[in-house]
């Protein structure tokens, strides 16, 4: 199941393809047993039915020059051009992403040794 970081690097790599790409790769994914009738309905069915980052990462829709540009907005330069490391690459981003989240509370307050 993808946690709250990976949901929203999944739909900024979305936002860099075409809605015909999207619509696709939604009926890929989810084998076609979901009505997909807007672009919202699109996203929410990649996101539903993409287990872990790599499942849809590694889609063939999902090319090296989308995971380029995603990663260079993201500040991250990446020597190797082959999709393998992008991948890495972008699942290292969201993790460590994560890590830090998971030091604050919802509420934006600083978790120390277990206290609040």
């Amino acid at each position: 199941m993808l946690n709250d970081r990976e949901k929203e690097g999944i739909v900024e790599i979305l936002a860099l393809m075409g809605l015909t790409d999207i619509q696709k790769l939604a009926k890929t994914i989810s084998r076609n047993i979901v009505r997909l009738t807007t672009l919202e309905d699109c996203i929410n069915a990649i996101l539903d039915f993409s287990p872990t980052p790599e499942s849809f990462l590694l889609r063939r829709a999902v090319t090296r020059e989308i995971l380029a540009e995603y990663l260079q907005r993201k500040g991250v330069e990446l020597g190797s051009v082959f999709k393998g490391a992008q991948v890495g690459e972008v699942v290292r981003l969201w993790n460590a992403h994560a890590q830090q989240q998971s030091h604050f509370h919802t509420d934006g307050r600083v978790i120390r040794r277990g206290r609040v």
